[in-house]
């Protein structure tokens, strides 16, 4: 099951192409994490994705990203983890 949800609203623009990309088994790969930040009471990483311009990174759910990609996380806290900002994160 991906995570990706389907939203039936005219103004998408959702082509049948996109729905058969969408319900593929394509995966996006984590190049690298680049930042953590708090938002709203959540954990957020900044995704660098492979194969992807920079300024197509992304907040993603920490929880989520300790799921799909748990070396990563736990190499990004440990490398950060004397920094005040972080210090929170490595509760995740």
């Amino acid at each position: 099951m991906t995570r990706i949800k389907f939203y039936h609203d005219s103004s998408l623009n959702v082509t049948e192409e996109l729905k058969a990309f969408a319900s593929s088994n394509m995966r996006f790969i984590v190049n690298s994490l680049l930042n953590a930040r708090l938002d709203h009471g959540q954990w957020q990483l900044l995704v660098n994705w492979a194969g992807f311009p920079d300024d197509e990174n992304s907040w993603e759910p920490a929880t989520v990203l300790v799921e799909d990609v748990p070396d990563l996380v736990k190499a990004f806290v440990r490398a950060h983890w004397l920094i005040p900002t972080y210090v929170a994160c490595r509760k995740i």
